[in-house]
């Protein structure tokens, strides 16, 4: 996400880091558009749990069935996990606006408690206490690095933390997702009737 334009768009600043400053963007502002953000992020994350939930009854369906019917079954998965995508797409854009507007909390957080008017705090805006007063705001989030530290950049704040990255795969991985299922199910089996043959033996 490009911070700096969703702040020009969303809030029609050209500079950024106006954004921290409390008579361009109330505290009152700040906290409802955060709630709203908290609330459309629940009802993503409830709706990605739904479909996660549908493709685990798939891969169920599927293990044991005959191929013909496995096929169709990933199909039906390999739908369900473009959706998901799409919600899981959204939900990240919803934290990394969330993501945005806590950062600018924190350093009024810290402005406020150092007694420094919002310029005074960004000349020491590359201190280690606004770093980490962004960060702790941050922190249950689970931004990785290089987003955290795009937040500070368009912040105009300088804290650099180290980075890390994520990735992802398609049809054949439903398919093997069964097939594992089925392995499970057959250890299961044998398991249960091992125990069977020995409790018999010990009668």
């Amino acid at each position: 996400m490009d911070f700096r334009n969703y702040i020009k768009t969303q809030f029609g600043l050209q500079n950024s880091s106006k954004i921290l400053d409390p008579a361009v963007y109330s505290n009152q502002a700040l906290e409802q558009d955060m709630l709203e953000l908290e609330m459309e992020r629940e009802e993503t994350e409830h709706k990605i749990d739904e479909l996660n939930a549908e493709q685990e009854a798939l891969y169920d369906e599927g293990a044991g069935a005959p191929e013909y019917k496995k096929q169709s079954l990933a199909t039906e998965a390999e739908l369900i996990e473009n959706e998901r995508v799409q919600y899981e797409e959204s939900y990240q854009t919803q934290t990394d606006k969330l993501g945005l507007l806590r950062a600018v909390r924190g350093v009024r957080k810290r402005m406020r408690s150092s007694d420094l008017t919002i310029d005074q705090l960004m000349e020491d805006a590359n201190s280690t206490e606004v770093g980490a007063a962004v960060r702790g705001e941050l922190r249950d989030l689970k931004l990785d690095s290089k987003k955290v530290n795009k937040i500070m950049g368009a912040l105009n704040i300088s804290a650099q933390v180290s980075s890390s990255s994520t990735n992802r795969s398609s049809k054949n991985k439903h398919l093997g997702r069964m097939e594992q299922r089925e392995e499970e199910r057959e250890y299961e089996t044998r398991n249960s009737s091992d125990s069977r043959s020995r409790a018999r033996s010990d009668d």
